[in-house]
This record gives structure tokens, sequence and C-alpha cells, in this order.
């Protein structure tokens, strides 16, 4: 039984259709169409939740001496060669789908350790990606590396130089980062902004008012799915009033509104749609059932007491006009497997 359900949780993460949202500026409605997806992973620019280097054992990285720029921000960058770029990123693909691990440890230069120990460093990796790339000679490459490892629980980043010599790559040091990392910042006014980062080993949300800075959720505190967990994607919406943000994890995708007056958590859902009525009186969520329960729901504000919530499958969220309060969605007739459409207003309830 406890296989079974493993198995679905895994195929879930793989299947589930999330939903993103597209606003039309004229009529304030905003199309809910489906995509297969999981939780975005950050540019170049941005460490996202996924990396490592080794020639050094993960477990066992030197100690972080003082003058080592964990940022990069002092480097000299030469410009990268998409080339170099592309051969490193395959590298650590490879190790992340650990079906591939032979043939990331063909790709190294005189490795210094058995093929053996190779695997056992990366054995529990869920992901493992190379990110804010600086190239500081002809073949010299220094950037950053999330590595999320299931086996030991710990979501890590360590700064990375690494030659790439023909088709080859050699590791020149790995070094774990301890200090505090911001990945993404929002700014609603100077005396108003929010940001979702890492710190030995967690990811954690924040909200500065007035130059006082409070954290709202981290790994470390988060129900469910704990080191698995990312953040991202913050905004303020309805004025100013309410901090969004997105969540996800190895078995989850959601999202969370964050009170920012009365300094809580009101409302987090899983799937992506959520938003408010342009007079901000009221809130509509949407999710597709897939292998979960799905949603439909409205909310009052700011208790956000349900006003109402459609009890059936919700097969497709189709749209939400947050000027006019329509909002529609399909469900299914399982007794003659047709489907159809439920279109409602949020003023008429």
């Amino acid at each position: 039984m406890k296989q079974n359900i493993i198995v679905v949780l895994i195929t879930a993460i793989v299947t589930i259709a999330g939903t993103y949202a597209v606003t039309n500026n004229q009529n304030d409605t905003v199309y809910l169409t489906s995509e297969t997806s999981t939780p975005t992973d950050n540019t170049e620019e941005t460490i996202s939740r996924e990396e490592i280097a080794e020639d050094t054992d993960p477990t066992e990285v030197p100690d972080i001496e003082e003058d080592v720029d964990q940022t990069l921000s002092t480097k000299t960058d030469l410009g990268v060669n998409d080339k170099d770029i592309e051969l490193i990123k395959s590298y650590y693909k490879k190790i992340g789908n650990r079906d591939e691990l032979q043939e990331a440890y063909d790709m190294k230069l005189d490795p210094s350790v058995s093929y053996e120990t190779f695997q056992t460093w990366y054995a529990g990796a869920q992901s493992i990606t190379p990110s804010k790339f600086i190239r500081t000679s002809d073949n010299r490459y220094e950037f950053q590396v999330s590595f999320l490892d299931i086996e030991n629980s710990s979501n890590q980043r360590y700064y990375v130089i690494m030659d790439v010599i023909g088709n080859k790559l050699k590791t020149i040091s790995s070094t774990q980062i301890t200090s505090k990392q911001i990945d993404e910042q929002t700014k609603y006014t100077d005396n108003l902004t929010a940001q979702i980062g890492w710190q030995n080993g967690s990811m954690f949300v924040e909200i500065t008012k007035n130059g006082r800075t409070t954290q709202i959720e981290g790994t470390e505190t988060a129900t469910g799915v704990g080191v698995f967990q990312n953040f991202f994607n913050p905004r303020f919406v309805a004025d100013g009033q309410y901090l969004m943000y997105d969540t996800g994890g190895w078995e989850y995708y959601g999202y969370t509104v964050y009170d920012v007056q009365r300094n809580k958590i009101v409302f987090s859902a899983g799937g992506r749609n959520g938003n408010f009525t342009n007079d901000n009186q009221f809130f509509y969520d949407c999710s597709e059932s897939g292998l979960a329960t799905g949603a439909s729901q409205v909310l009052e504000v700011p208790s956000f007491k349900s006003l109402y919530s459609a009890d059936m499958y919700i097969h497709e969220c189709l749209y939400f006009n947050q000027g006019s309060g329509d909002f529609a969605f399909t469900s299914v007739d399982f007794e003659t497997n047709e489907e159809f459409q439920v279109t409602k207003n949020i003023y008429e309830l």
C-alpha cells in the first residue's frame, strides 16, 4: 500500500497539469489555461533550488574561508561561452537523472575518485542545477550550484570553480555556501518590500516594513513538504494589502496569501489560480482536480470566509473577470462521461 501511494505521488508531479493566468487589460479577465508544468526554475542570474560540484565529497566540503567571495560579485566576467555552459549544464543534468551517472562521470577529466565513490555522492540527488556563471579565464568558470538530496533531506548550495578542457570537465574546487542569499525580491514602496531566499539549507519568505524585516515562512517551519519545499514569485496585490507567493515541492504546487496589515497568512491553496476582484472585496480560487481534490471557490475579504464552493469535479479552470466578477470552469458528468461548463458571478452568489 505504501509503495502504491509513493508511485501515485511521483506520477502526480510529472503529470499533473498546472494552470497559468494571462490578463486581458481591457476587460480584466484572467484566462486560466492548462499547461503541463513543474515549479519554474530560476534563470542563470538567479539561484534556483538544485545544484553541486564534485571531486570533493559534497558531505565533506572544506570550511569556507572568510575571503571567499560566495556571491561572485567582485569577479571579472570575460563573457561566457555558450558551448561551455551547455556542457556544464549537461553534466549536472545527467547527475540529476541518476540513471546517467556513468555518463556524467565519463565527462570528467582525470577524475580523482572512483566511479563507486562518485555514485555514493549523488545517490540521493533529486535536483542539481548550476547557475550564475562567470568566466574568469579562457576555460575557467565560477558558478553556484544548488543540490537537493532526498536521501539526506538536505538542500545545500556550493561555490564551484571548474575548467572546461575540450569536451571534458575538471573541478578545481567546491566550497559549501553558508551565507544568506536573496533569490527574488519585490518592491511595492520604499517602505514595503518582500524577498525570498536561502540560508543554511532552508528557503524562506521575508517581508520588510518600515525597515523591519520579519520571516513569514521557512522550510524548517513549513508543513507537509519540509526541505523539499520552495518559495518563488513574490508579488504585492490588492493595492499592497496582501503579499502572494507561489510554493512548490517534490509532491506539491500551490500559493499563499499573506495579510500585510495583520501580519499573518490568511489563505493557501493548491494550483496556480487565485486573485482578488478589482474592488478587493472578494477572492476567487480555482484549481483543477487531476489526481488531487480540485476547487472553485469564492471567499469574502478580509475574513477569507467561504461564500461559495463548487461541490464537483473541476476539469478545467476557464476564466475569472476581476472587474465583473464572472468566472467559469468545466466539470464532468461521470454517468454520461460528458463535459459541461459552469458560469457564475461573484456578486450574484
